[in-house]
């Protein structure tokens, strides 16, 4: 009869069997694979080809051209492990540093690299500290990027940081792996500060379709942008997340669209290399580009915007520039007036034409507007805020709304009009939309100044 606990033991054991009865070889057996796996780890530590290197190209998803390559390793065995389950197996014997160290000796050793582009390897934080790995080092590491893996935890302080700072000191760049999975990738980002941001394949593949993917990208793009590092995706397979990273600012790729691991200093992908051109020629040109993004496209709809300003050429067209900017800042309702000087009145000028809509109101009546345009500055009233002024929460509340933007148009230091900017949701604007607002009525006066156009008639 099949005895089943020789291989699978069973969860529960059967309520009438004596208890343990069936794990009792369990132990040898076990024994005897951890055997075998350690004698397949040390031959290969023996062996001088039983480990080979492989690279894979790093791309300039702005350019197509190869930056650098990351080395990976291929095991030649006839066992049928993976290569993470090798490196797994070998930290559990307490062989995982010197196997780093054989794979990064192994890709440190391939002659006629291609001049100008850098080497990346893979090392987990405790074989960073080893002997093993540091002996297997040049002097100067100006070519090289250490990627730090989460294969481990990364124990804050100590060791690990002096030697990437040793390592900083000698040229090197560092990286961390695989953001965006594991459990300690913003603790490891802020504390080794690293100079590229690796992001994992499971964060990028299918993130055209996917929100909440872009916004985190989004999210580490400025990260990077801040700390001077670099953004690189690792597992692009398609052009749709290609042009969707490029769009985000990610700065390098990976993947086998780009190009597969192979045992020399491969180039990427004609036709991935000619995608990445033309999707920076379009960007040049100005010209829509051939893919749908999916994300929030906040500065792709502000350059459109910004484009759309430069070509208006009648009062008309200038009246009509309440749509786009209601859409660019989440807004319900966009208000532009005309300032008549003389009256110390705003017109409230029509979206259907530069024609006035017949309501005005003079400054005096409204402290907060009048200050905007005496002092041209920003300002915003929020209808629930008890210290704002009375008057402008009066109008908010006629008019159905909880939060105005109020900002100045001018030209040359002469004001011009007022930008009002409403919303029905109980909130402050965010910094964001004050910029856009603010750059949306910097280019707005000199194009009511250029028009040269008429106080509309109350």
């Amino acid at each position: 009869m099949h005895n089943r606990a020789s291989d699978n033991p069973p969860t529960h054991a059967p309520s009438h069997a004596p208890e343990h009865a069936p794990l009792r070889h369990l132990p040898a057996q076990t024994t005897a694979r951890r055997a075998r796996s350690r004698r397949d780890i040390e031959d290969v530590l023996a062996s001088g080809s039983a480990l080979a290197p492989v690279f894979q190209p790093i791309v300039e998803l702005a350019t197509g051209r190869v930056a650098g390559y990351e080395a990976l390793s291929r095991f030649r065995s006839a066992t049928s492990r993976t290569v993470p389950v090798w490196f797994a197996q070998a930290r559990r014997f307490g062989l995982g540093s010197q196997l780093q160290a054989k794979a990064i000796a192994a890709a440190l050793a391939v002659p006629d690299r291609p001049a100008g582009r850098y080497l990346s390897f893979n090392a987990s934080p405790s074989a960073l500290v080893s002997a093993d790995v540091l002996e297997q080092l040049p002097p100067r590491l100006d070519d090289l990027v250490v990627e730090i893996t989460e294969q481990e935890q990364m124990v804050e302080g100590g060791p690990l940081l002096e030697v990437l700072a040793e390592l900083r000191s000698r040229g090197a760049r560092l990286a961390v792996d695989d953001t965006g999975a594991g459990y300690a990738g913003l603790q490891r980002m802020l504390a080794i500060r690293p100079d590229v941001i690796k992001l994992d394949k499971a964060l990028v593949t299918g993130i055209q379709h996917d929100p909440a993917k872009i916004a985190l990208v989004e999210a580490l793009v400025r990260f990077a942008r801040r700390t001077e590092a670099q953004i690189c995706a690792e597992g692009i397979e398609s052009a749709e997340e290609l042009l969707t990273l490029a769009d985000l600012d990610v700065v390098l790729g990976q993947g086998h669209l780009l190009g597969r691991p192979a045992e020399g200093w491969s180039e990427v992908a004609d036709d991935a290399a000619l995608l990445c051109r033309t999707a920076m020629t379009e960007a040049l040109a100005g010209t829509p580009a051939s893919h749908a993004f999916r994300g929030d496209d906040g500065d792709q709809r502000m350059e459109r915007l910004s484009q759309w300003l430069t070509t208006v050429s009648s009062r008309d067209m200038l009246a009509q520039v309440v749509h786009p900017v209601a859409a660019m800042l989440h807004a319900d309702l966009v208000v532009l007036s005309r300032l008549d000087a003389l009256s110390s009145r705003l017109h409230t000028i029509s979206p259907r034409g530069w024609a006035a809509t017949g309501d005005s109101y003079h400054l005096a009546d409204y402290p907060l507007t009048h200050h905007v345009m005496e002092f041209q500055e920003i300002a915003q009233v929020l209808r629930d805020d008890p210290a704002a002024d009375p008057s402008e929460r009066a109008v908010l509340t006629r008019m159905g709304h909880r939060s105005v933007l109020l900002l100045p148009v001018s030209c040359r230091e002469v004001p011009l009009g007022l930008l009002e900017v409403y919303t029905r949701a109980d909130r402050a604007w965010t910094r964001t939309e004050i910029r856009r607002a603010r750059m949306i009525c910097n280019q707005l006066g000199p194009i009511i100044a250029g028009l040269g156009a008429p106080l509309p008639s109350p």
